[in-house]
């Protein structure tokens, strides 16, 4: 399964989803919204290449199936569909999460970001099923307002206006999650990288100027 791309196969793997996915709803991290906050955005991307507003050169939101290591929150390794089988990582019995990763643009200052959401509710949901009922996501600018924190920390999305200009975002600035975010590792090589990071965290973490997330790659 591992990445899925376009609207019809992310519906298929929602519709579809297991009863031993975890309902993460809003529990996923969304990238620089302070506590209490909100971004004025457009979205870069779209979800699907169909779109009127479809930009090559700006590339297509994706959305992965992951699994979590157990300790560490932010260590994820994507499922993959190697001639080995299942993944290592899903074997272990990590927790499965699916993920929907896109590009956006802060209208107000620049800045280039990316929301890592969760499909199964929340603002992840929210942004798919916007995409689908008006079969576009880039010809409008959206409020994202985060409220709460910890477990009960809570996203939405509004829509402000329409505005079907160009996206003016050079393509060098976004995000590429494949080679940048996630991690697809081939089945047979996923403990080895595993270890890697946890020995790497544990020999690191009494370093104040290293947080455990930089140390993933």
């Amino acid at each position: 399964m591992g990445v899925i791309t376009g609207l019809s196969a992310i519906r298929e793997a929602i519709d579809s989803r297991p009863s031993s996915f975890e309902n993460v709803s809003d529990k996923e991290l969304t990238r620089n919204i302070e506590k209490n906050g909100e971004r004025t955005i457009r979205f870069v991307q779209e979800l699907d290449e169909s779109s009127t507003l479809y930009n090559e050169d700006l590339g297509i939101g994706i959305v992965v199936l992951e699994y979590q290591h157990p300790d560490l929150y932010w260590f994820r390794v994507c499922d993959t569909d190697d001639e080995e089988g299942a993944c290592w990582a899903a074997e272990q019995g990590w927790d499965s999460k699916m993920t929907l990763y896109i590009n956006v643009v802060d209208v107000n200052t620049g800045e280039v970001f990316y929301l890592g959401r969760s499909v199964y509710g929340g603002l992840g949901q929210q942004i798919v099923d916007s995409a689908t009922e008006r079969g576009t996501l880039t010809d409008a600018v959206w409020k994202i307002k985060k409220t709460g924190e910890g477990m009960k920390t809570r996203y939405s999305l509004n829509l402000i206006s329409l505005d079907d200009s160009p996206v003016e975002v050079e393509a060098s600035k976004l995000i590429d999650f494949r080679k940048n975010v996630i991690r697809e590792i081939p089945s047979s090589e996923q403990e080895a990288a595993v270890r890697q990071v946890e020995q790497r965290v544990k020999s690191k973490r009494q370093d104040d100027d290293s947080s455990d997330e930089e140390l993933a790659w």
